[in-house]
């Protein structure tokens, strides 16, 4: 059948006609028609079509869409997509390996393990070994496992995923071996896969785990102990936490930060004063956030005494941060540091602060005056608010009355 114009693809599916469908895919006027023209050849599902989706697959606004269509053909496409996988262009190795995870069917097996130790291409291995992993196929561990030495660190990451997801105990030990090692998104698909795996033989390596520097590694690792029937001692729990601050998730950091309070009492309060001297300021926003927004919930607990005491050791910290504020090129821009070093001292500082509050002041004070100064807004993401030099100004002004007055001093 000639088509002249534009064709019908809706009217060409309904018909099976499958001739015009093909012709349609190579319509240049309207390649979201082709487009079309190619997910309805999919649907429509004759093998008949093979060959003209086989083409597609080397137009690059069809690749996607011809295999879609070659997967919906099921079995049908195998060998012929099963020759591809030897193709020199890696957009049709790829392509090949995707049709072939569609597809689920377990004779392209062998044919994928070639493609897993031979490729050059890190995708072409990444895409492969995702696709053994949804074959569950037993004939997979052992290259799966080899697959854990990979050069590319996501092909590292899907081979530990589908290890989990495989089930087979062979792969403990190897897993365990990533966990000491490698990249945190290979660690973090290694804790998960131990926890599916539910192995004993990985509970001290898991316990170590809890200390990663990645917060998903250690909130993983505790999941994959619990499922284990593992509990964790107190001090196990405040080193959780106290790791959980360090991390860019403002609600993540604020989250461990209560938890250090309301389950160390005292002693998650001598955390939050290590968190402040720690040098990474993940934590020193932790803390400082704690100090400002929770203390107040849990203090009442504590002994005073010691309390204070302890929050004594904060203040120093806080009030160094205070005298290194910098300001932006004539602005009295006050970073989040500072920011949240200010509010803390409003809540546990002491006459000793006074002398960097007051000479931040007068900074701030003095940048108002220089000629040439402009108003700007400055957005502080996790403090919130827009502030600009007449807030900063009246900020440290509350801070200084907030000392003054818990210290009996008179204005």
């Amino acid at each position: 059948m000639l088509l002249f114009g534009r064709p019908n693809v809706a009217k060409l599916k309904a018909d099976r006609n499958i001739n015009g469908l093909i012709k349609a895919v190579g319509y240049q006027k309207d390649r979201d028609l082709a487009r079309t023209a190619v997910a309805a050849l999919g649907e429509v599902g004759d093998p008949r079509a093979v060959p003209a989706l086989l083409g597609a697959l080397r137009t690059e606004d069809l690749w996607w869409d011809a295999i879609d269509a070659l997967g919906m053909l099921g079995a049908a496409v195998l060998e012929p997509v099963l020759s591809l996988l030897k193709d020199e262009d890696s957009g049709l190795r790829l392509a090949a390996v995707k049709i072939l995870n569609e597809i689920g069917d377990t004779r392209a097996i062998e044919p994928l393990l070639t493609v897993l130790r031979n490729d050059d291409s890190d995708l072409v291995r990444w895409d492969t070994v995702r696709t053994l992993g949804k074959l569950q196929d037993p004939r997979t561990v052992g290259p799966l496992i080899d697959a854990l030495d990979d050069d590319d660190h996501e092909v590292r990451s899907a081979a530990a995923e589908a290890l989990g997801a495989l089930g087979d105990r062979q792969a403990v030990e190897p897993l365990i071996e990533v966990l000491e090692n490698d990249e945190s998104g290979v660690r973090r698909a290694a804790v998960l896969a131990l926890g599916q795996l539910g192995d004993e033989r990985a509970v001290e390596a898991l316990t170590a785990a809890l200390e990663d520097e990645y917060y998903v590694v250690r909130d993983l690792a505790a999941e994959a102990l619990a499922k284990l029937g593992w509990q964790p001692t107190p001090e196990q729990i405040l080193t959780n936490s106290y790791n959980a601050m360090d991390t860019t998730d403002s609600n993540a950091r604020c989250d461990a930060a209560v938890d250090l309070l309301r389950q160390g009492g005292i002693e998650g309060v001598r955390l939050l004063v290590k968190a402040l001297r720690s040098g990474s300021e993940n934590l020193y926003k932790g803390a400082a956030w704690a100090l400002v927004n929770a203390l107040d919930r849990f203090s009442g607990e504590m002994d005073p005494a010691e309390l204070d005491l302890t929050l004594a050791e904060a203040i120093p910290l806080l009030t160094a941060r205070i005298a290194e504020a910098k300001l932006q090129s004539g602005l009295s821009y006050l970073n989040e540091i500072t920011i949240r070093s200010l509010n803390a001292l409003a809540v546990v500082g002491d006459a000793s602060s006074l002398p960097a509050l007051n000479a931040l002041l007068v900074r701030l004070q003095t940048c108002r005056q220089q000629d040439g100064y402009r108003r700007e807004y400055i957005q502080t993401a996790e403090y919130g608010g827009w502030t600009d030099n007449d807030g900063n100004i009246q900020t440290v002004k509350m801070v200084i009355e907030a000392i003054e007055k818990r210290a009996g001093i008179s204005a």
